[in-house]
């Protein structure tokens, strides 16, 4: 892998920080598709799982970087969920458990739920938003 970009290295795990990753395909010095695989893997990590199979990231990371395709986190995301048989397992979803938060406690459902209602999220993205807002909570290390 080539050099990584500070974008990269830097961009929140979200929408916004997708975004910024994908911009990076106007910049002809920039090879967009490593730096998908560099933020896709960020993403994973988050989640407390890992690549298995570089040749499937590879494959995968243009259809999201904009080299061949680009589509929204929330696609991304669910993608990782239900399409990824490249990577370590997802995590079992524990709908129960407790997510402390500024307004309050509630369950990782709760703020899944939320998530969907509010944000336009699809509920397995939600769920993955979630293991990775609250990573510590469902096991995973917290996000670098």
């Amino acid at each position: 892998m080539g050099e990584i970009h500070e974008i990269t290295r830097t961009a929140v795990l979200d929408e916004g920080g997708y975004k910024c990753v994908v911009m990076l395909s106007q910049d002809p010095n920039v090879n967009v598709d490593e730096q998908m695989e560099f933020y896709i893997g960020r993403i994973l990590k988050a989640l407390g799982r890992e690549v298995t199979d570089e040749g499937g990231l590879h494959g995968f990371a243009p259809w999201y970087s904009g080299t061949t395709a680009s589509q929204d986190y929330n696609h991304l995301m669910g993608e990782l969920y239900n399409n990824a048989p490249w990577t370590t397992p997802v995590p079992e979803w524990q709908p129960d458990l407790v997510c402390p938060g500024d307004g309050g406690d509630s369950t990782a459902d709760e703020r899944a739920e939320w998530l969907v209602e509010n944000r336009g999220f699809t509920k397995i993205a939600a769920q993955h938003q979630v293991t990775m807002e609250f990573a510590t909570v469902f096991g995973a290390t917290a996000i670098e």
